[in-house]
């Protein structure tokens, strides 16, 4: 039997696919999902959980639903959206001070989640809470990158052995590196349990129209917005899949 979300998913990833397409997407089906909601607590917990609440605040704003949600909850939402401001701004430094490294090795990288969708979805705020540093490189690359971090002090975090992430790594076509709190994620070919079952997200195409950003580094891509969508909905489903 197929799985249905509950009505807290189905409101933030409506609201998700709102934000990234609002200049197409009619607001009345999103509006009208907030106003069947009757407890906004689920679902600020579980969009904070997975560090998209500001994301949602600002797709209901724009859709001009926010109005329509209690003023106390509004207030919280809006002092998530201040605090992820704060936050991203150190974590932007961060991802300048490793990419120094891949750039002088000549190694391109695209930036996911929260980097990506503050330079590519909304650039007056960075509004997704950045937690680790989730980066896209190419599959030929991988030795190079693994070997740049490990030269910085990065560790490998053990499933269970080496040898054991190592298969994991590439069956998934992902993997972390982690250094005193700075988690850098790194994907190639990523795959991910959704609904019951594993899907691959394919890279050739969103490196084929991926654009440089210059503003980050000479070697940083940016996703075009269809393919930033669909990995943010991909990644998303995983997520949600946990839940």
């Amino acid at each position: 039997m197929e799985k249905t979300c509950s009505p807290e998913i189905d409101l933030i990833l409506a609201a998700l696919r709102f934000f990234v397409h609002f200049e197409s997407r009619r607001a009345e089906p999103l509006i009208q999902k907030v106003k069947a909601v009757s407890d906004w607590q689920p679902v600020i917990a579980l969009a904070f959980r997975h560090r998209v609440l500001p994301f949602v605040t600002l797709a209901l704003d724009k859709a001009g639903a926010f109005r329509d949600i209690p003023a106390e909850t509004r207030m919280l939402m809006e002092k998530d959206v201040q605090q992820a401001v704060l936050d991203n701004r150190a974590k932007m430094a961060e991802f300048k001070k490793y990419n120094r490294y891949f750039e002088d090795a000549g190694i391109p990288v695209i930036p996911l989640k929260g980097i990506a969708l503050t330079q590519t979805v909304y650039k007056e705020t960075p509004v997704r809470r950045m937690g680790d540093m989730d980066l896209l490189i190419k599959e030929k690359d991988v030795p190079a990158m693994h070997a740049i971090l490990e030269n910085q002090d990065f560790f490998t975090p053990l499933l269970i052995n080496l040898w054991h992430t190592g298969i994991s790594e590439k069956i998934n076509g992902k993997g972390s590196r982690v250094r005193e709190g700075v988690d850098i994620d790194l994907q190639w070919r990523p795959r991910l349990f959704i609904g019951g079952k594993f899907a691959e997200w394919l890279p050739e195409d969103a490196w084929r129209d991926a654009e440089r950003c210059p503003s980050l580094g000479s070697k940083v891509y940016l996703l075009n917005p269809s393919h930033l969508a669909s990995h943010l909905l991909f990644q998303a489903g995983n997520d949600f899949s946990q839940d």
